[in-house]
């Protein structure tokens, strides 16, 4: 019983050991989990757009500042025009060539692409220092060069923007199958924790029953040792009331039945009398042997110690075995 016990209660503490172990490790993962989403910076998808709105535009103001100059001609319009000319150029050269920039585009663009951009705008603004009063063509070839240097910025900064909107997607995508694994794992975590509740519950209940049980058995028991001890209190009752009962007429048969009483008699007589003496004192010594067990149930016998004679035991038995072959 206590083998079957001992392997009932390894199971359930395996079992329970392993919903600890799996609610653990789901618990671990699910917290390296958050701080690696919390380590994934979030794609600067606004302020690429920023830069690209704001270094074209500023390049197209700058070329209708040419314009302007073109159309006008004069040392006010052209004082002007190299005076955005600084002002433009070393903004535009803070958009593109920023620490923060650059490394945004080395990890979503192509830096040398934007280094030959940044000379060929560079290239562009010079010419608009070298720019002289009448110099139309002058004037024409930095328009070009704004031209050219705004479509090539244009067509690279949109394959940059693509690439950072594909790469937040696949953040948002990644973010998204994330918090649909914690679901998953939050689950785990809420049934294991059900599991384990479960089996624990299980055992309290079933450790009640078994002290419920327990203590019926008990009970019974109880109740079985009170009647054993009212039967064999009964029983010696009985046997001391019997025996008492028992030897009043068996001690007046032994008396009467002593040789004094008939010296007068026959011997025939005499020794049926002597054999009635010695079987009533033999019946006596069993109705007290009967006693003494009832002494020794109830744990008060005593022993005595006779003398006597080997010799007349023997006769007495015979006497006993003797007649009772007669009567058969």
């Amino acid at each position: 019983m206590n083998t079957g016990f001992w392997e009932r209660g390894r199971h359930f503490v395996a079992i329970v050991a392993a919903l600890c172990l799996v609610l653990f490790l789901v618990i671990i993962y699910v917290f390296f989990s958050v701080s690696k989403i919390k380590n994934v910076a979030p794609e600067p998808y606004v302020t690429i757009i920023n830069n690209n709105i704001t270094a074209k535009t500023k390049l197209l103001t700058i070329k209708a500042a040419i314009l302007t100059y073109t159309t006008h001609r004069d040392k006010k319009h052209l004082a002007q025009l190299k005076f955005k000319s600084k002002v433009f150029r070393a903004s535009i050269y803070h958009d593109l060539l920023a620490e923060r920039t650059l490394d945004l585009h080395s990890h979503y663009g192509d830096l040398d692409e934007l280094t030959q951009i940044n000379d060929q705008v560079a290239k562009a603004f010079d010419d608009i220092d070298r720019l002289t009063l009448g110099g139309i063509e002058d004037a024409q070839k930095v328009i070009s060069d704004f031209d050219k240097s705004y479509m090539r910025l244009n067509a690279y900064l949109s394959s940059f923007v693509a690439n950072v909107q594909q790469r937040q997607a696949d953040f948002l995508d990644f973010k998204e199958s994330f918090y649909n694994k914690q679901y998953v794992y939050l689950g785990i975590i809420f049934l294991c924790s059900m599991l384990m509740v479960g089996v624990i519950s299980w055992m309290y209940l079933n450790q009640i029953r078994l002290a419920k049980d327990l203590e019926e058995k008990t009970k019974i028991m109880e109740e079985a040792k009170r009647n054993a001890e009212q039967s064999a209190s009964a029983k010696a009752r009985f046997l001391a009331n019997m025996s008492h009962e028992m030897r009043t007429p068996l001690n007046a048969i032994i008396g009467l039945s002593q040789k004094e009483y008939y010296q007068s008699s026959d011997e025939q007589t005499r020794h049926f009398l002597s054999m009635i003496h010695s079987s009533g004192e033999h019946l006596l010594k069993l109705i007290n042997n009967v006693l003494d067990l009832s002494k020794i149930e109830k744990g008060k016998s005593t022993l005595s110690y006779d003398d006597f004679y080997l010799s007349e035991l023997i006769d007495v038995s015979k006497t006993v075995f003797v007649n009772y072959d007669k009567q058969l």
